[in-house]
């Protein structure tokens, strides 16, 4: 039984991704540490310029209606201060 998505509609972005997808990608070890971008809830991680350009191009032709989220995962035992 396949569940059903909110789709775009009208050009419209479509949801970020829920907690599910960021708890996975900070208990997952091979993304400490890196840059990652999250398109789809899909990750793709970023090893170096030429890669993640031809990554982003391949991503914007297949989701041309989605936005992409960059984020960073930090490395363990990383001290991470906010400033309100």
């Amino acid at each position: 039984m396949t569940k059903n998505r909110p789709r775009a509609r009208n050009g419209a972005a479509r949801q970020p991704p829920g907690p599910g997808l960021l708890r996975r990608i900070q208990g997952d070890p091979r993304y400490k540490g890196r840059n990652l971008m999250i398109l789809a809830r899909k990750v793709y991680v970023a090893d170096s310029r030429p890669s993640t350009v031809r990554r982003m191009d391949a991503a914007i032709r297949s989701h041309p209606n989605d936005q992409p989220l960059f984020v960073y995962a930090p490395a363990d035992e990383t001290l991470i201060l906010w400033q309100a």
